[in-house]
């Protein structure tokens, strides 16, 4: 043992009293201390950690306890980019992880010098990202992604260091990387310690899990490319700058990628780490400067070729109606649900399914990937949470948004034999309302779109008519009451205020589950463009939309229709979803 540096602890094995030489002491802080060492039973170098001499008693995880997790749960996981653990001791002090000494320069530092390019930060992310893919695998959460957790080898390689906070996921641990009791502002000390990025759910007290860490990688890529933190460490998830503003040189997809993961719902971001490194690895390096430039220097000749391009492509279908968008955006929430928790109600086949060939079709006539929400066997609360994120995103885009809520899955008389009826979530209990999806859920959450248009594939789903309940004007009635519409042509623009409910069957009939898809839900896809060439112009139509499916479902039970709001103001009672022109 080197007398100038002795060993902080003392082994309860005397094996290993003379097995470690200490090179350097790295960290010490009130939750860990560190040390490089000689370890002369392995023949190398590594890095011993271990609690320190005095420890914070307010940790809702006793330190002891948070290093013999964090041995664990590193044991577990199978990655080049993962420091490896060689032993656990166990001494006077706790226990004591010896481990493979992780090089690399840490990105804190790095960032002191400035930002990164937008090629950097995409490569960058792809590391990490595929590092929590392999975490996630092992049922692992880190929870503490930030500057100073990632090293950046010399050969660009990056790696996760400091597994203070990382625990099972689903261990029922609660907010255990949390001091109880202590408020964040309240000691500068306390703050240097703790995770830099929480996700929001972890800050309200739920269970940390993937997607937290997905929040976190949002928000180190955001500080990578604009320089700043993008929400402070107390937890004030104020709006945060933009970033096309703090840097125009940024492509706008990876830009979207970065709004994605930091989205304020956990159900709003990225499924998987494997899906957002996909998203990544798609994002191009930089921004297409020669189509910016191109259309900088003849905007003119531009919009003279766009215009007639736009007559020539709507010349087969010059019969529409005429309109004016009156939005900004077009969204929508897809939930579907196959099984269910209990078996109180009897899996269905195609209902997951169907949300693929709606979100297929959207695509395909023009609607942005980033504002599709796909929620496949969902809990009451994702639904109620991804309704609540995307009113608030609504709120912040603009006034004149229009929203697509489809829902697959069971619906239920209620009460039974009723003309109402609710949907069942996955966790849907049998008699016990506050599991279900009621008409005042959805109105409650979804307050802020101007157009709203309701699709159930459900049993008995015209008895949801109760998502039109609603005052549609700014403080005055709506105009009419809710009334079929079969005959009509297509759902033509509003200046006020519509929603619309377009159901599979009738209050007190079943809907057909059908196999590979609902039949239901394969007439809707149809009846969205058959034309075919509708979707050039960027339009998607419902063209005589309830008669339209009425007749593909001639051989079923169900008995689908529509029926309508629209609010005071309607230049009509009906609606078109207009997108830009793909490409335009």
């Amino acid at each position: 043992m080197n007398p100038a540096n002795p060993l902080p602890f003392q082994p309860e094995n005397p094996g290993d009293a003379n097995r470690f030489q200490v090179l350097q002491p790295v960290v010490e802080t009130p939750i860990e201390r560190s040390c490089r060492a000689w370890d002369h039973k392995l023949d190398r170098e590594v890095l011993l950690k271990f609690p320190p001499a005095t420890q914070w008693q307010e940790w809702s995880v006793p330190v002891r306890e948070r290093i013999a997790r964090e041995a664990k749960v590193m044991a577990k996981v199978r990655s080049d980019q993962v420091a490896q653990v060689y032993d656990v001791l166990q001494s006077d002090v706790g226990p004591v992880i010896v481990m493979e000494v992780p090089d690399g320069e840490p990105l804190a530092e790095r960032l002191r010098t400035g930002t990164l390019s937008p090629a950097e930060t995409k490569r960058i992310g792809i590391e990490i990202a595929r590092a929590l893919a392999a975490l996630h695998l092992a049922s692992v959460v880190y929870r503490a992604l930030g500057p100073a957790s990632v090293l950046v080898t010399a050969n660009g390689k990056v790696k996760l260091a400091d597994f203070t906070f990382a625990k099972n996921h689903g261990s029922g641990l609660g907010v255990a990387s949390l001091p109880a009791n202590m408020d964040r502002k309240s000691s500068e000390e306390l703050r240097a310690q703790l995770p830099p990025y929480p996700a929001p759910e972890i800050l309200s007290g739920r269970d940390a899990e993937p997607r937290g860490d997905l929040f976190s990688l949002g928000c180190l890529m955001y500080r990578c490319l604009a320089g700043i933190d993008p929400f402070a460490m107390a937890g004030d998830m104020q709006p945060v700058q933009d970033l096309r503003k703090a840097r125009p040189d940024c492509p706008k997809e990876l830009v979207e990628v970065v709004r994605k993961c930091m989205a304020m719902s956990k159900t709003a971001r990225y499924a998987t780490a494997i899906e957002l490194e996909q998203a990544l690895v798609a994002c191009p390096d930089t921004v297409d400067v020669s189509r910016r430039n191109l259309l900088a220097a003849g905007t003119g000749a531009a919009l003279l070729l766009a215009v007639g391009a736009y007559w020539l492509l709507r010349e087969p279908v010059a019969e529409l109606p005429d309109h004016k968008p009156g939005y900004g955006q077009l969204w929508a929430l897809l939930v579907g649900v196959n099984r269910y928790d209990v078996d109180d109600w009897n899996t269905l086949r195609t209902a997951e399914a169907d949300l693929d060939l709606v979100e297929k079709r959207l695509l395909s006539l023009g609607w942005e990937a980033s504002r599709i929400r796909k929620l496949p066997r969902p809990a009451r609360g994702n639904v109620i949470d991804a309704m609540r994120d995307l009113n608030q995103e609504i709120r912040k885009s603009g006034p004149d948004d229009a929203l697509v809520v489809y829902f697959a899955g069971h619906g239920i008389q209620q009460p039974e034999g009723a003309d109402s009826s609710v949907l069942l979530p996955a966790d849907a209990r049998k008699d016990v309302s506050d599991t279900w999806l009621a008409p005042e859920d959805f109105r409650r959450e979804l307050r802020d779109p101007k157009h709203l248009l309701y699709v159930f594939d459900a049993c008995h789903s015209f008895g949801m008519k109760g998502v039109l309940e609603e005052e549609l004007g700014r403080g005055r009635s709506p105009r009419s009451a809710p009334v079929r519409t079969e005959d009509s042509l297509y759902l033509k623009h509003t200046t006020g205020r519509w929603r619309g409910l377009l159901y599979s069957a009738r209050s007190k009939e079943a809907a057909s589950d059908g196999t590979g898809n609902s039949p239901f839900c394969l007439a809707f896809c149809e009846a969205l463009d058959p034309a075919g060439q509708l979707k050039s112009v960027g339009t998607l139509l419902l063209p005589e939309v309830s008669t339209f499916i009425q007749r593909k479902l001639t051989n079923n039970s169900q008995g689908p229709g529509m029926l309508h709001k629209a609010g005071p103001g309607a230049e009509s009672d009906t609606f078109v979803f207009r997108l830009p022109k793909p490409g335009g």
